[in-house]
C-alpha cells in the first residue's frame, strides 16, 4: 500500500504476494487450531476466507495492471482483513478456548464431587454396618 502511495510500480507485484502469503498463512494456522480444538462448523468458512482473499488480491492485482488505482480497494482489504481475520478471529479463538476449558473444569469438579459423594456413601455403609455389628 505504501508502494501504491508512493508510486513505485516496481515493487506492487512483490509486495502484494508477501503480505497475501502472511495473510495465508496467518489463516491457516488458525484453521489448524480450529481442527484441533475440533471447532468443525468454522472449518468451512475459514476454507472460504482463504480463497475468497486470494481471489480478492488477483483481481486487485489485474486491476492494478488495467491501470486502475486500487488504494481504496487495497485498503478496505486490508481494514477487513485486520479487523476480522486478526482482530475478531483472536478474540473469538480465545473466548472458544476459554469456554472450552471452563467445561473442562467444570467436568473435572463435577467428577470430584462424585468420587466424593462415592466416597461419603461408602463411609456412611461402613458405619451403618459398624454400628449393626455393635447392636448384635
Amino acid at each position: 500500500l505504501d508502494h501504491l502511495i508512493k508510486g513505485e510500480e516496481h515493487s506492487i507485484h512483490q509486495d502484494a504476494d508477501l503480505v497475501r502469503y502472511g495473510l495465508q498463512r496467518h489463516l491457516r494456522e488458525e484453521l489448524r487450531f480450529i481442527q484441533r480444538m475440533h471447532y468443525k462448523q468454522y472449518e468451512k468458512f475459514w476454507q472460504h476466507e482463504l480463497n475468497n482473499i486470494a481471489k480478492q488480491f488477483s483481481h486487485l492485482l489485474n486491476r492494478y495492471d488495467e491501470g486502475v488505482d486500487i488504494k481504496e480497494a487495497m485498503v478496505a482489504l486490508f481494514d477487513y482483513i485486520i479487523n476480522i481475520h486478526i482482530l475478531e478471529d483472536d478474540r473469538t479463538i480465545s473466548e472458544m478456548s476459554k469456554a472450552e476449558q471452563e467445561e473442562k473444569n467444570k467436568k473435572k469438579l463435577e467428577e470430584a464431587n462424585d468420587m466424593e459423594n462415592e466416597d461419603g456413601d461408602q463411609k456412611q455403609k461402613e458405619n451403618d454396618n459398624n454400628e449393626k455389628e455393635a447392636k448384635k
